[in-house]
């Protein structure tokens, strides 16, 4: 049985080229300091720690082969989703970083698969942007952040993307960011993880509350059938084993998956 981490972050070489020429990456910069530094950009400053944030695709699969990794999914580091960018920035961002993810999967296909980035500030830009990089360049899905410049999913402005994932059986990867969480402003932890205070089950909640299966069903002949995989759930729900009907406990959610990363993927 292969072992498959879903939960496999890329800091873009791109924008490490960029850092040694000492230029700008898509509206971000990098200032020297400990560790490999700090990217600031968006009202954000992103402190790099961890040496394997510049890994080549050959030092990640070094590593990979260490801990006993056969598959990563690959998908960008959460800060530099670029979300504040206006839609041509952002298309630019997504399209550099889902051309290199796409690479790693070309070169290496039993190795990498990858989940694109979306421009999601502008939501045609977005479904055009998943189209290209599932139909084209032969990513699995995309990576969202649980919320948008302050908004929620259960916008409406955001159900064509999820139509449109569900027309290319694209999945979609949540997951939460601990900095500038309004979520984590607005209510106190309830969870075992005091600075992980549930962002993607709130916003998966909220996203299924307002009925992203089934709101138009005058105009949607049949509910959408998305697939959602949840990073840094802190949900018992979601992180427990499927009950004998195979849903999970106590929401009814067709069960897939759980992760060591805390990641629960559902068909929804």
């Amino acid at each position: 049985m292969r072992t498959i981490d879903i939960h496999a972050h890329l800091v873009p070489q791109s924008l490490w080229r960029a850092v040694e020429a000492g230029v700008p990456w898509h509206g971000y910069r990098h200032e020297p300091g400990d560790g490999l530094g700090t990217v600031i950009g968006g009202g954000r400053r992103i402190q790099f720690n961890s040496p394997k944030v510049r890994f080549t695709p050959e030092e990640r699969l070094a590593d990979m082969d260490a801990q006993g990794v056969d598959v990563q999914v690959i998908s960008i580091h959460t800060p530099i989703f670029g979300y504040h960018l206006d839609a041509a920035g952002g298309r630019a961002l997504a399209r550099e970083v889902n051309d290199e993810i796409a690479g790693m999967t070309r070169q290496w296909p039993r190795r990498f698969a990858g989940l694109a980035t979306l421009p999601v500030q502008d939501v045609k830009t977005a479904i055009d942007e998943l189209e290209r990089a599932v139909t084209v360049l032969g990513l699995k899905g995309a990576e969202l952040d649980t919320v948008v410049n302050g908004e929620n999913w259960d916008e409406a402005k955001y159900l064509p993307l999820f139509k449109a994932a569900e027309s290319m059986g694209a999945v979609l990867f949540f997951h939460p960011q601990p900095q500038h969480n309004f979520m984590a402003e607005r209510m106190p932890p309830r969870s075992e993880s005091p600075s992980w205070p549930s962002p993607s089950v709130h916003s998966f909640g909220a996203r299924s509350a307002r009925g992203p299966i089934k709101p138009f069903p005058t105009s949607w002949p049949r509910e959408p059938f998305v697939a959602f995989c949840i990073s840094r759930n802190n949900c018992p729900a979601l992180r427990s084993e499927p009950e004998s009907d195979g849903s999970c406990a106590g929401r009814g959610l067709p069960f897939s998956t759980t992760a060591s990363t805390r990641a629960a993927c559902c068909r929804c």
